[in-house]
């Protein structure tokens, strides 16, 4: 199935993909994907440790990864201080 050549209307054009064309096509309309995408080329551009630390609970904190407002406040002290003991901040 996934060779199979299907007919799509693309800007008033039928166009034959493949399943698996159309299957990647939806993958990086993903929130994930362009999350990720967003990731690589932030640590493409050289981010410090301290700046991949934040980002990684910004992300985290933006899909609710803590659970609960208590559980994210929690974990960004948590951070602060993990950054100052190895004096990547001032925390």
């Amino acid at each position: 199935m996934s060779k199979e050549k299907l007919l799509f209307v693309e800007d008033d054009v039928m166009v034959k993909k493949s399943v698996e064309d159309k299957k990647v096509e939806r993958i990086r309309k993903r929130i994930w994907y362009k999350r990720f995408e967003e990731i690589l080329d932030f640590l493409e551009r050289g981010a410090t440790k301290e700046q991949v630390l934040i980002k990684f609970f910004d992300v985290l904190d933006e899909r609710h990864g803590f659970g609960y407002e208590t559980q994210a406040y929690y974990a960004r002290d948590s951070l602060r201080q993990l950054m100052k003991d190895r004096g990547l901040s001032d925390g």
